[in-house]
């Protein structure tokens, strides 16, 4: 199936298998993915400066089709993976090459700047991404359609790290005092 032929249903199926990829409980497992098979892109720096966070990620994403078979989610996921060399130039044409070899889902990068970068690729081309880890609001703030997130933004991350540091203040004693 070509991305010219990728609607919104198909869309739909490909961000439930996205979600599936976090191990999120979905009440519709049978119903899931009709297609044999979903061709993902995973777009991670496997070299430069971020390599061993990309390497950690890509590791994380080789689990994905025995832990989809023991929810028994019927959809066998073809990932291909494609190394962004911690360089958002990179990361916009991996995504460029990973439409073209037929990708029906792009998923990285981790790097708010190289998803970015993939993010105006996937919109352009009406290609789904799921943004994996990348914090920066505007990935998912800027009127993209194509774009589905699964990490919190960095004022989320900031905002819950102070809150849960006044409730660990307000239940323990004493309680810290400025010097």
């Amino acid at each position: 199936m070509t991305n010219r032929n990728f609607t919104r249903r198909r869309f739909g199926r490909t961000a439930a298998a996205g979600a599936a990829l976090i191990g999120a409980p979905l009440p519709l497992r049978p119903a899931l993915a009709q297609q044999a098979n979903l061709k993902v892109a995973l777009l991670l720096p496997t070299s430069g400066g971020q390599a061993l966070i990309g390497q950690a990620c890509k590791r994380g994403a080789d689990v994905a089709n025995d832990v989809l078979a023991d929810m028994k989610i019927p959809v066998k996921l073809e990932i291909v993976n494609y190394d962004t060399e911690s360089k958002p130039d990179v990361a916009r044409t991996q995504a460029e090459k990973a439409i073209e070899a037929g990708a029906h889902v792009l998923m990285g990068a981790f790097d708010s700047g190289q998803t970015i970068a993939i993010a105006q690729v996937a919109e352009q081309r009406g290609v789904p991404m799921i943004v994996n880890i990348a914090a920066a609001p505007p990935i998912t703030e800027s009127g993209y359609k194509f774009i589905v997130r699964n990490f919190p933004t960095a004022p989320m991350l900031i905002s819950g790290a102070f809150q849960l540091h006044k409730d660990i203040f307000k239940a323990s004693a004493p309680r810290p005092r400025p010097r």
